[in-house]
């Protein structure tokens, strides 16, 4: 279905009040806007927006984080980017945003670059494109873009995204993971993570044979390690009673996490007032609202780095480089961390 400015206007306004509203309200707003075809579709590309907000927010490599209404630069046909970024060392990014579900991306057209960079280069900044594809961002440049013929193709031209650097993060090599999840369909609560099926998580652990890298008492230290979790190849159902259920899982093979992989599947982890799993945009909604953003980051980087201080051998490992091949396979130059 293609979507007109009415609907796509109503998607905006929609998605702008969803996270204050229970599940019920939601599908009965979307019913009476008229807006089911499409919108989940539209609501993810939305989201991406957030993400990277969330993602500049959490790298602490910004002065200030501006974003857009892109509305009102339609007065003067103005081609606005999604984010205006200034660093800590005083260099201004103009920053666009977008996520595609194939593996190609070519929907910047040259004239629309053009009145772009006019805009960018008028505010002394430099423009780049935020791309997400295949659960993975990658971040290019003005002259990078452009010598793509504004063609980006997953995953081959992620060697030439400067993402993982442009922010930062690190990348990190993976494996000979298993973790234990006991859950309990009788026992509830808001601020701990659930199961679908099994309930709600009463004791965890991650291991690396007999070592034990977590022993959550809290029940909410494992959202920090959800990235791998969405990894894991290797699953055992044990049906420990009526109420309790078992899950152990492993990884089979070394899989490539990034830094921002890791803080975004955490956030996908957490439950909103409504008891219902976040989004980007929910969660970024109560984020700025309620939570404490220093104590957020801290409690992220002192756990990731306590668990890598338990790992005795290669179980978590830092590349130097990474290059993808053309089936999103990885090599890396690495050391231990």
């Amino acid at each position: 279905m293609e979507l007109n400015d009415n609907s796509i206007t109503k998607i905006h306004a929609y998605n702008a009040i969803r996270s204050f509203l229970s599940e019920k309200t939601n599908q009965n707003l979307i019913d009476e806007l008229g807006i089911r075809d499409g919108i989940e579709r539209r609501i993810s590309g939305l989201n991406c927006e957030y993400e990277f907000a969330l993602i500049s927010h959490f790298s602490e490599q910004f002065e200030f984080i501006l974003g857009f209404d892109e509305s009102f630069s339609k007065l003067t046909d103005t081609k606005t980017p999604d984010f205006f970024l200034k660093k800590k060392d005083g260099k201004k990014f103009f920053i666009e945003v977008k996520s595609k579900e194939s593996d190609t991306f070519n929907d910047i057209t040259e004239t629309s670059l053009a009145k772009r960079k006019v805009i960018a280069d008028e505010l002394g900044a430099e423009w780049c494109l935020a791309l997400k594809m295949q659960n993975r961002w990658g971040l290019f440049d003005y002259n990078t873009f452009t010598s793509k013929k504004r063609k980006v193709s997953y995953p081959l031209d992620l060697n030439d995204s400067i993402f993982i650097s442009f922010f930062g993060f690190d990348y990190y090599i993976v494996q000979n993971i298993e973790a234990e999840s006991i859950f309990s369909n009788e026992y509830e609560k808001i601020d701990r993570i659930r199961h679908k099926e099994y309930g709600t998580l009463i004791n965890y652990k991650l291991k690396t044979g007999p070592i034990t890298l977590i022993d959550d008492s809290s029940k909410n230290k494992s959202i920090f390690v959800e990235e791998i979790h969405n990894r894991f190849s290797n699953q055992e159902i044990q049906k420990i009673n009526a109420k309790e259920t078992r899950l152990i899982e492993k990884l089979d093979k070394p899989i490539l996490v990034s830094t921002d992989q890791l803080m975004i599947a955490s956030i996908m982890h957490t439950i909103n007032q409504h008891g219902l799993r976040n989004d980007a945009k929910t969660f970024f909604d109560d984020f700025i609202n309620h939570k404490d953003p220093s104590s957020q980051i801290n409690a992220y980087k002192f756990f990731w780095q306590q668990m890598i201080d338990k790992c005795p051998h290669n179980e978590i490992v830092k590349p130097q480089k990474v290059l993808f091949d053309c089936n999103g396979n990885f090599q890396a130059e690495i050391f231990q961390v």
